[in-house]
């Protein structure tokens, strides 16, 4: 229950708003080709809100993580792959 309480609130206050990333390869994203060097934007603060992601996502319901992990794309409130904050190990 405490870790899906942390991942609820997590959700909604994450510990990075935006995260940035330089493409160091090319990239087709949702239809749409990005070349190496194009710089992306991904917001989890946004994403942890998307109604289809989260039923009632502005609510703090936390058991909502009790018997099912998001998906990388739905939660990253540290950010992701290898420059992800250092807060997430704890």
């Amino acid at each position: 229950l405490l870790d899906a309480l942390l991942r609820e609130t997590l959700r909604l206050s994450p510990a990075f708003p935006v995260v940035g990333r330089e493409l160091k390869r090319p990239l087709r994203l949702l239809g749409h080709e990005l070349p190496a060097g194009v710089r992306v934007v991904p917001c989890p603060y946004l994403a942890q809100r998307d109604g289809q992601s989260f039923a009632e996502p502005l609510k703090f319901r936390p058991e909502r993580f009790l018997h099912q992990r998001p998906r990388p794309e739905q939660w990253f409130p540290f950010g992701g792959g290898f420059a992800r904050c250092v807060g997430m190990e704890l």
